[in-house]
């Protein structure tokens, strides 16, 4: 995942190099809405999986209160999870050790202090919290509610950076997660100190309304 957005950086940085002459730096309460819609590449540690893909979504509000800093308020929702994990878990016979699939659903609210260095690219960083609605394991035609084994709150550290063309912000994010999944003593043996790593990448639209 650190090198999926080393690659992202570089690019988004010579996209910047291009962009940048043309465009003017934001005034102060300059305020937009922002839809944003992407992918998101999740795991859980210690599953034993690969990679999940899937979908995420949402709306941000950002204020700038300087030409060069902002504050972002977004709500989204994420799928995340993990795949071909093989473990034993609830439900199956003894000896079935999967591929499982992991399928997690979030309804995230994110607060971000976003630096811009020039009008075109920023990095920020903030505070996440999100809620579970979703949780299942799935092996064998089978699917199984989890969601009494894990925590149903999350709290994780955005880092990210985006590159801003027109009106179209292309955002990459790093998120880190604080707190460990596994909340009964099942899920404590089944995934040990694991966590929910995610890399997402979006698009949004930025729309001025003040």
């Amino acid at each position: 995942m650190k090198k999926t957005i080393a690659i992202l950086l570089l690019l988004m940085t010579s996209i910047t190099s291009t962009f940048a002459g043309g465009m003017k730096d934001r005034n102060p309460w300059d305020i937009f809405v922002i839809p944003r819609i992407g992918a998101t590449m999740s795991n859980i540690t210690h599953a034993g999986g690969d990679p999940k893909i899937g979908i995420t979504g949402g709306v941000a509000m950002e204020v700038y209160f300087t030409p060069h800093w902002a504050l972002d308020v977004e709500v989204s929702y994420s799928h995340t999870g993990t795949k071909n994990a093989y473990i034993t878990w609830l439900g199956l016979e003894e000896g079935n050790q999967g591929p499982y699939d992991y399928r997690l659903d979030l309804i995230n609210t994110t607060y971000l202090l976003r630096y811009y260095p020039n009008s075109v690219l920023s990095f920020y960083t903030g505070i996440n919290g999100g809620r579970i609605i979703n949780a299942k394991s799935e092996a064998f035609g089978k699917s199984i509610d989890i969601s009494d084994e894990i925590h149903s709150a999350t709290a994780s550290i955005p880092v990210g950076f985006s590159c801003e063309i027109g009106k179209l912000a292309i955002d990459a994010r790093w998120n880190y997660q604080l707190n460990k999944m596994p909340d009964s003593d099942l899920a404590k043996q089944m995934l040990p100190n694991s966590v929910l790593n995610q890399i997402q990448l979006t698009v949004g639209y930025k729309i001025q309304i003040f």
